[in-house]
């Protein structure tokens, strides 16, 4: 099961790879997707994509870290569980860092497959604006673009 997950992010992140290098600065409603597994990954960008979204995804915790700090994105949407650093320890270093270098506030959105009561007021504490369960859906997402307008984004 490993080996055909690694051949299938092989395949649905190769050309987005050489891409990336390419660019510092990404179209208007780009999105840093991560997670780790390539089904939801796939699906997750079609439903962005058919809203007119630009998806980039990372698989861990340690890419998405680095994406966030290298690149310029609308929002995030970060799995909670991802291989090597968590999503909540991904999102409190990125806050202290956009802190430290006086970045603006980019809103992270976490998603889970275990919504516990309690997961919502840990995510809220480390700086995300809201915990969707998986599934990812449309109505999810409308969220997301109501959040944003009443920010100003």
């Amino acid at each position: 099961m490993r080996k055909i997950t690694k051949l299938l992010y092989r395949i649905l992140f190769s050309e987005q790879e050489d891409n990336i290098k390419k660019q510092k600065n990404f179209p208007k409603n780009s999105i840093l997707l991560a997670e780790d597994n390539p089904i939801i990954v796939r699906s997750i960008k079609s439903l962005l994509a058919q809203r007119g979204y630009h998806v980039t995804a990372v698989e861990d915790g340690s890419k998405t870290l680095n994406y966030l700090k290298s690149y310029t994105y609308d929002w995030v949407l970060l799995d909670l569980v991802l291989p090597e650093i968590e999503g909540i320890d991904v999102v409190k270093d990125y806050r202290c860092w956009e802190k430290q270098t006086n970045r603006p506030y980019l809103p992270v959105f976490g998603l889970t497959a275990y919504p516990f009561k309690e997961m919502k007021h840990v995510c809220k504490e480390a700086g995300m604006a809201y915990l969707f369960e998986k599934p990812f859906k449309l109505d999810d997402l409308k969220l997301i673009e109501d959040f944003l307008k009443n920010r100003g984004n």
